[in-house]
């Protein structure tokens, strides 16, 4: 009989313990002028390393594709129906000829949101330098 009863209050919980998994992928496209730009700095995981196109167009092109998931969380959580362009588009700071770019890839417990493919076009005279985040360190970073 007890053996019956923890297996009812079993199966009771394990109806309870279902996460509801979700992952769901998104893109951006973010243009910046290089009037004055010899050097972007891009600091991020981007766990596919970075694709340069050279171009002659005199603007700084960076597309971006990413995966928000959620994977074990136990608790009520709606889907969302898109990435928000808050989290896709880096963000940026200019300061003299430098032309700074951060990601806001992030985990934390169960949810984690991470470049999948980055494409940067940049002009001939800009030169790229890659920051790379360990993803070990993405845990809680709150950018």
């Amino acid at each position: 009989m007890k053996k019956i009863l923890i297996i009812l209050v079993f199966l009771m919980l394990s109806q309870d313990l279902n996460a509801k998994d979700y992952s769901v992928d998104g893109s951006s496209v973010q243009k910046f002028s290089s009037n004055g730009i010899s050097e972007v700095v891009i600091t991020c995981f981007c766990s596919n390393n970075i694709k340069t196109k050279r171009t002659k167009v005199t603007e700084i092109k960076v597309e971006v594709e990413a995966t928000l998931d959620s994977v074990g969380y136990h608790g009520e959580q709606t889907k969302p129906k898109k990435i928000a362009d808050e989290l896709l588009n880096f963000d940026y700071d200019i300061s003299g000829n430098r032309l700074e770019l951060i990601s806001n890839e992030y985990t934390f417990m169960h949810h984690a949101f991470v470049i999948k493919s980055l494409t940067i076009y940049l002009p001939h005279n800009v030169t790229l330098r890659h920051t790379p985040v360990l993803y070990s360190t993405l845990e809680g970073r709150n950018r």
